[in-house]
């Protein structure tokens, strides 16, 4: 309970798996003023007389996840409102890093500016340097390797990573990810870049890689890669 708050503060989380919400519809009427009740739904149906009542006895609150090609624009703006500023590359390869939860984007934020102390710009070698493992042994770098073909280098990287504690399921989910996405771009032939972008959900910032990626990989082939990550999967 808040120390010394006029109001006590009760979170009901999950409200989809209450068999029957109907029976807190008095208390959704006739309120306890003491109190200050959160109801917490993921999948509100506002069909249902429940939560119709919240729109009309109370207040909705909507926390939309944030698409992935809009999260280096939050992470810009929000660093901005701490007090520097960060460039796109730098925003994106911290996506790349860290991944869609805006928490733990937000703890590597804080330790960034740890890290660079006075200095107004975060750029990618700073987010490198505190989030990454390093500029030439990380997803990226993998992910490109293997996109041009490269093989030496792509193991070469895979290998420092796995030394380095990288999880191994993890880069199998991520390359998983990448040829998924080059599978669709088979399916989008004479589309603007423009519009490939959002398509994908990545950002415009790596659209050409990709592009290139999906240019040196025929359809067999990618069945190919998606047979071979299955089976490292099971392993």
């Amino acid at each position: 309970f808040p120390m010394m708050g006029e109001r006590r503060v009760v979170i009901v989380r999950e409200v989809d798996r209450i068999a029957n919400k109907e029976a807190l519809i008095p208390l959704l009427e006739h309120p306890i003023v003491t109190t200050v009740c959160v109801f917490i739904s993921s999948k509100p149906d506002f069909r249902l007389k429940f939560f119709k009542n919240f729109g009309q006895l109370g207040t909705v609150v909507e926390f939309k996840r944030l698409y992935e090609s809009e999260i280096p624009r939050w992470i810009i703006a929000h660093v901005r409102k701490l007090g520097k500023t960060m460039d796109s590359d730098a925003a994106h390869l911290m996506l790349a890093y860290v991944g869609r939860s805006l928490r733990e984007v937000r703890n590597e934020i804080d330790k960034l500016f740890t890290y660079v102390g006075t200095k107004g710009t975060i750029d990618s070698n700073d987010v490198n340097s505190v989030v990454g493992m390093s500029k030439q042994y990380n997803v990226f770098e993998l992910q490109k390797a293997v996109g041009q073909k490269q093989l030496e280098p792509a193991l070469e990287i895979a290998t420092r990573m796995l030394a380095s504690g990288e999880s191994a399921l993890g880069m199998v989910v991520i390359l998983t990810r990448f040829f998924q996405k080059l599978w669709l771009l088979k399916e989008l032939p004479g589309r603007e870049e423009a519009e490939l972008a959002p398509l994908l959900g990545v950002s415009p910032f790596f659209l050409r890689d990709y592009l290139q990626a999906s240019r040196n990989f025929g359809d067999r082939e990618i069945e190919a890669c998606f047979g071979s990550l299955l089976e490292t999967d099971e392993r």
